[in-house]
This record gives C-alpha cells, sequence and structure tokens, in this order.
C-alpha cells in the first residue's frame, strides 16, 4: 500500500455488536432511516469499510430511529420448561420481571 493510499476496511465495528444485541438487521436501519440509505451501505457500516460523514451521520441516525423504545417480557410471565410438555412435570422456572430499554446513542 502506497503512502498516498487510505486504509479503507477498519474491521468489524460496534455497531455490529450494538445491532446484534437488539436483533437489528440491516433492514432495520434501511427502514428507519428518513434520508436515502441502501442495505449495503449498512452492512458496509457494520463490517468497517470507511464512510463519509454524511453517511455515518444516516446510519447513526437510523439507528437512533430504530432503537429508541424496547421492552421485553412486558406481560411479567414466567419461563418454564415441561417434561412431554405436561404441566405437573416443571424442569425449569425462572421469572424475570419486565425490563425497559430506553434511547440508543452511537457516534462513530
Amino acid at each position: 500500500m502506497g503512502q498516498d493510499e487510505i486504509e479503507r476496511n477498519m474491521g468489524v465495528q460496534p455497531l455490529d455488536g450494538i445491532m446484534a444485541e437488539h436483533a437489528l438487521g440491516n433492514h432495520d436501519l434501511v427502514n428507519a432511516c428518513e434520508e436515502p440509505i441502501t442495505h449495503k451501505a449498512v452492512q458496509r457500516a457494520r463490517k468497517g469499510r470507511r464512510l463519509t460523514k454524511h453517511m455515518q451521520r444516516r446510519v447513526a441516525d437510523a439507528l437512533n430511529r430504530a432503537v429508541t423504545l424496547q421492552g421485553k417480557n412486558l406481560t411479567d410471565r414466567p419461563f418454564i420448561t415441561y417434561q412431554n410438555n405436561d404441566p405437573k412435570q416443571v424442569i425449569d422456572y425462572q421469572r424475570y420481571g419486565r425490563d425497559y430499554y430506553i434511547g440508543l446513542s452511537y457516534k462513530f
């Protein structure tokens, strides 16, 4: 690589982990973005391809819109595992409670 060439591949980025943690796919960010963005651009951002400042802002804005409010187990139902699908034969009983997650900010 010559002196004038810019390294364009930065390796897997934290964005990839954040999206995986929140079960988000590239399509979720494309849908959440108010400005045009492609699935390919999101994939490049996840894998560390160098992006323009404008594209970085688009991806960050889309991520913030896609993950602004999340709730898990809102009905507060326990997790129960039965043997042979028989309610009298409980293998595992766990109560997790409700979880709420609000907001997310990511800066490139």
